[in-house]
């Protein structure tokens, strides 16, 4: 199997009794075999896990990496070192790395320019003669995440105040994003007055500031149409205290002052109650958002389409299960 790797910013690691490597920004390839008990995903179950007794020098390197791709091939053949010399032609070799007991120079490759699973199959099988059946697995593919429009720098709310949001910024680079503003969609311009929830005769309204005018069923139309049309998503970013966006502290006026869910955030988290879902203002902090975006990586992973041999772990279940973390974490850290 060949790990493919990505540093997103230059590292200064040290690694083993090699002693401190200096490694670039990029792409990396790592070439292994997994001929022990368990296989394939017992080998890889290691890698993804990178908190564990550093032992190879790859122990030292994946705290530091996101692993983007495998490339592997199976069979009784072990094919590492044909792999390692296969990728010492794509890139720079990283000397001594992952082959202290062996005569390879390195299985450790810094690659110049995106790894390419095809190239690589014509350089292991040309030159070595080896009629290797290499494929690829990796993660699911990136995250749909309902946002509220204003947070995307687009001019919308009722005082046409941008927003410049730091955290949607990180979120364009590894999610698709799917705006939305019910206001602008049920036809009001910016600016505009304000609307308001209230409660009258416990009936939750949402009304017109300047008008009166009883604004319910034309959301509730627009929410149930928007959701309705959402073939995949995995969760959902609000703005706070909206009252159609907020999520449990929108203003609610009434006999009593409370707070609450906006009309689309009701719709949209009764419709997907197992999605995460949270206010823009509470994912400011690394940690947070890091774990919201765990649980839509992992949310994605679920609506994957059953695929062959259903009942048995595939690596790609065996990837989002030990490493959604891992990536969400790292995935937040670059560009």
């Amino acid at each position: 199997y060949v790990l493919i790797m990505r540093l997103l910013s230059p590292r200064k690691i040290k690694v083993g009794s090699i002693g401190t490597i200096e490694f670039e920004k990029g792409y990396y390839g790592y070439a292994g075999s997994a001929m022990g008990p368990g296989g394939l995903p017992a080998r890889l179950r290691r890698h993804f896990i990178t908190e564990k007794k550093q032992h190879w020098h790859i122990d030292y390197l994946r705290p530091q990496s996101l692993i983007t791709e495998i490339w592997h091939s199976p069979g009784t053949c072990n094919l590492e070192h044909a792999a390692a010399s296969a990728l010492r032609s794509t890139g720079r070799p990283i000397t001594g790395f992952g082959s202290s007991d062996c005569s390879c120079a390195t299985h450790l490759i810094n690659i110049h320019g995106k790894p390419s699973l095809s190239r690589f199959r014509e350089r292991i099988d040309s030159p070595t003669g080896l009629n290797s059946a290499w494929s690829s697995s990796g993660p699911i593919g990136t995250p749909v995440l309902v946002i509220s429009k204003c947070l995307t720098g687009f001019n919308c709310r009722y005082d046409s105040e941008l927003i410049d949001s730091a955290t949607v910024e990180k979120l364009w680079k590894m999610a698709t994003i799917l705006p939305v503003c019910p206001e602008l969609e049920m036809g009001f311009t910016v600016p505009r007055e304000p609307i308001d929830i209230i409660i009258s005769g416990g009936i939750r309204q949402l009304i017109h500031s300047g008008t009166g005018e009883d604004l319910t069923d034309r959301i509730k139309e627009f929410s149930g149409r928007f959701l309705s049309r959402l073939e995949r998503v995995h969760g959902f970013i609000m703005k706070g205290r909206s009252p159609s966006c907020g999520i449990a502290d929108t203003p609610i006026s009434g006999n009593e002052s409370m707070t609450g869910d906006g009309f689309f955030s009701a719709a949209a988290l009764k419709k997907f109650p197992g999605l995460p879902a949270a206010n823009i203002e509470e994912l400011g902090q690394p940690e947070p958002l890091a774990e919201f975006l765990e649980s839509a990586l992992r949310a994605a992973s679920e609506q994957v389409p059953a695929r062959k041999g259903e009942g048995t772990e595939t690596l790609e279940d065996l990837w989002i299960r030990e490493h959604a973390g891992v990536m969400a974490r790292y995935l937040l850290e670059g560009d």
